[in-house]
């Protein structure tokens, strides 16, 4: 039997257009992000 539909979830599209606005966020600052966290990310 399938799950019952979740009314309460998000569409796919306006998943994928939240991703897409933050997106320009996380390339600006991934060098940062990734120097920061390469010591935790080795343990």
């Amino acid at each position: 039997m399938p799950a019952p539909l979740d009314e309460s979830a998000p569409d796919t599209a306006d998943v994928r257009q939240a991703w897409n606005d933050v997106a320009a966020g996380w390339q600006r600052w991934w060098a940062t992000i990734e120097e920061g966290a390469h010591v935790v990310s080795a343990r």
